[in-house]
C-alpha cells in the first residue's frame, strides 16, 4: 500500500501545482483509475476464497515464494503440476493462492 500513498502524494503535488489548488472528486477518481491501469495489480486468489474451474490451467503459489503452472482436479480435490498427462506419475502440491494465466502474446501474421 506504500506505493499507493507515494503515487497519491506525487499526483497531489503535480495537480496542485498546475491547477492552483482547485480539484474535484471526479478528477481524483479519474487520476486513480489511470494510475491503477498503469500498475500490474495482483490478481492472486486465496484457495480459501475460491478455486479455479475444474482442470483450468493457472499460476499457483506454494511454499513461501514458489510459483508454477498448475491445475486443480475437482474429482479428487488435488492440485497437479500442469503438463503431466498421467496423474499417477505426478506429485500433488499444497497451493495457497492462484491466479489466471495472462493471455498469450499476439503474433503478427
Amino acid at each position: 500500500m506504500k506505493e499507493i500513498e507515494i503515487a497519491a502524494n506525487e499526483y497531489q503535488s503535480e495537480y496542485l501545482d498546475t491547477n492552483e489548488q482547485h480539484c474535484s472528486v471526479a478528477d481524483h477518481f479519474k487520476a486513480g483509475v489511470e494510475w491503477a491501469k498503469s500498475q500490474r495489480m495482483s490478481e492472486w486468489v486465496s484457495v480459501e476464497d475460491r478455486l479455479p474451474g475444474n482442470l483450468d490451467s493457472v499460476l499457483g503459489c506454494f511454499g513461501k515464494t514458489s510459483v508454477g503452472h498448475f491445475y486443480y482436479d475437482e474429482r479428487n480435490k488435488k492440485w497437479y503440476q500442469d503438463g503431466w498427462f498421467d496423474q499417477s506419475q505426478s506429485r500433488t502440491f499444497e497451493i495457497t493462492n492462484w491466479q489466471p494465466l495472462p493471455p498469450p502474446p499476439q503474433t503478427s501474421k
